[in-house]
């Protein structure tokens, strides 16, 4: 079973900044990324880059079920993440996002 995604607080300044992760799954969005709102996903070595507006992938990809959680993920903090793409543009701190209920 895959582990669920839940809270981190955010990570620094650097390139990106990590807003929710699991053992295994990690959500990122970069300080400096080209427009389309979009946010990363990583898991087992994988990962996909998934557009924020329709949750479609971008490119890269993940397994189903990995992939599954991502968008159950997004869907419900989907506001979120566009305040958060938002914030990032402007090189704000990013919002902490909860995890998976």
């Amino acid at each position: 079973m895959l582990p669920r995604l839940v809270d981190v607080p955010a990570a620094d300044w650097r390139s990106r900044c990590r807003k929710s992760a699991s053992s295994g799954i990690g959500i990122y969005m970069y300080y400096d990324d080209h427009p389309e709102p979009h946010f990363h996903a990583a898991y087992g070595g994988r990962e996909v880059k998934v557009r924020i507006t329709d949750l479609s992938v971008m490119a890269g990809g993940l397994n189903a079920r990995a992939m599954g959680l991502v968008v159950e993920w997004a869907t419900q903090h989907q506001a979120a993440l566009r305040e958060n793409w938002n914030r990032a543009g402007q090189r704000l701190p990013l919002e902490k996002i909860r995890g998976l209920k």
